[in-house]
């Protein structure tokens, strides 16, 4: 296997994990308040001790569901700036879903053209659409950063009489998921970059079909 097919198995496996990275990022939670609220992309988990045992019931909510169940009259103190915050847990999701979603469309054309190298066939034309396996590194990445910064989890702050370092915001595994993904997508761009010009000359570009005139002309010429 000569060196270029090495370099776009290794993307190609670095773009795969990518893809299951963020994908699993839409179904885990990303942040804890108060250490009984769980929010992810599209929903808010309410987590309590069952009665005077270890166990523990969940309450799954969507964030358009979550002012009529936990913000009523009777909204406990814990809740209150959850439910003052939710409309920006749920933009914060709809963002990062949205343009990891346009991420994953790139990724998947890159998978495309690591294939069409990997087999030695053709690939997409992937030496000519270089800014493909760049652009969806940035696409994450501003992504991640408008998910935090419209969520803005760090600025709430657990009422009086709550320890800060107990109740506080919390990461959780979805925020360390899409900090893996964001990392393996510069390592995928960094190595494509590094093996560029290998990986152009394993590109098969096939000439163009000459046109019926022009073969007759070529043939009367040649007679």
């Amino acid at each position: 296997m000569g060196h270029a097919r090495c370099l776009a198995m290794i993307k190609l496996i670095l773009d795969l994990f990518f893809l299951v990275c963020v994908f699993s990022s839409y179904f885990i939670n990303t942040f804890s308040y108060m250490s009984n609220y769980h929010i992810g992309i599209y929903q808010i988990v309410k987590r309590n001790k069952y009665l005077k045992t270890s166990l523990y019931k969940e309450v799954a909510v969507t964030f358009r569901n979550f002012d009529s169940i936990m913000c009523g009259n009777d909204m406990l103190p814990e809740a209150k700036d959850v439910c003052a915050h939710r409309e920006n847990f749920e933009d914060a999701g709809i963002l990062y879903f949205t343009f990891s979603t346009l991420a994953h469309f790139l990724v998947f054309y890159s998978i495309f053209g690591m294939l069409g190298i990997f087999c030695k066939g053709s690939s997409l034309g992937v030496a000519k659409a270089d800014v493909v396996h760049y652009l969806y590194p940035i696409l994450h990445a501003s992504a991640l950063a408008m998910y935090l910064g419209v969520c803005r989890i760090f600025v709430l702050s657990p009422p009086n009489g709550y320890s800060t370092l107990v109740y506080g915001p919390e990461i959780e595994e979805g925020l360390i998921v899409m900090i893996v993904a964001q990392v393996i997508s510069i390592i995928s761009a960094g190595v494509f970059a590094i093996s560029k010009k290998a990986l152009r000359r394993e590109v098969r570009i096939r000439p163009k079909a000459k046109k019926p005139k022009e073969i007759l002309r070529k043939r009367t010429s040649s007679d």
